[in-house]
């Protein structure tokens, strides 16, 4: 197989959007062992809007990777990261009604041999 795709991407629902359908899609590992890149897209019906981000990591040896995302989506005030990373069964997501429209930004670099992780987390930027 060459792209696998995400079930928690389909469907959700919340008091903004009220119902958002959607598509996400990886590659597997036999797709490459070196490189994963996957991505989502969505439409929340009450708002209108179109939400979507992408992804790639690169293996850069046995134990590290880098990797680099990039989400456009809905973020619930007073939250860090956006609703598309909580499950569709999530009680808060359903009642949650105050969004912003956000871009997030994030570069990650890992060593799974000394435990090392660096992350840089761009502020979100509200979309206009």
């Amino acid at each position: 197989r060459r792209v696998l795709f995400r079930s928690d991407k389909v469907i959700s629902f919340n008091l903004y959007e009220k119902a958002r359908l959607g598509l996400g899609i990886t590659t597997p590992e036999s797709f490459s062992k070196i490189i994963n890149i996957s991505g989502y897209y969505g439409y929340g019906f009450d708002d209108g809007y179109s939400k979507y981000g992408g992804a790639l990591r690169v293996k850069t040896s046995e134990y590290t990777h880098i990797s680099a995302k990039y989400d456009n989506t809905i973020t619930e005030i007073g939250e860090w990261g956006s609703v598309t990373q909580r499950p569709i069964y999530d009680s808060k997501s359903f009642l949650a009604s105050r969004f912003d429209r956000t871009q997030h930004y994030r570069f990650t670099y890992v060593s799974d041999k000394n435990g090392f992780k660096w992350t840089t987390n761009a502020l979100p930027y509200m979309a206009e």
